[in-house]
């Protein structure tokens, strides 16, 4: 799934039209307006058919991530490109389950999503830089 969303964002790479411009701005991307950039932290989650953003304040507020509300995921090229290296060098294969801690600059998604299947997420955002990412052990 992850290999789906960064084919997808790359090839979304055109579809990428600021609303106004500035960091502040509204930004459009396949169809999905999101909000200003801000700086987001929590545990991002993936393996071969998931790739899901669980916000929280640090990681004692992360540790029952799984019972949270989470968030599809979506990256501008860059930064899928950039995703998917950290997660091959800190666990082998974007393929493999894992738990990453993650801050990024980011969006949120104005709207949200109509859930259709077991485990769909009405929230997306849109990951524009990582600052600072590593596994977490003992958590998939």
């Amino acid at each position: 799934m992850l290999a789906l969303r960064i084919g997808l964002a790359l090839t979304a790479a055109a579809a990428i039209s600021p609303v106004q411009a500035g960091p502040q701005a509204s930004l459009t991307v396949d169809g999905t307006e999101y909000g200003a950039s801000a700086k987001l932290s929590g545990v991002y989650f993936t393996n071969f058919e998931n790739s899901v953003f669980t916000e929280c304040a640090g990681e004692d507020a992360c540790r029952n991530w799984v019972s949270k509300g989470g968030a599809w995921v979506n990256c501008t090229p860059a930064a899928c490109r950039d995703l998917d290296a950290r997660i091959k060098a800190l666990n082998g294969n974007s393929d493999n389950w894992g738990s990453f801690a993650i801050t990024f600059v980011g969006r949120h998604a104005k709207a949200k999503h109509a859930k259709r299947f077991l485990n769909d997420r009405e929230d997306e955002v849109l990951i524009e830089q990582i600052v600072a990412f590593r596994l977490i052990k003992g958590q998939d």
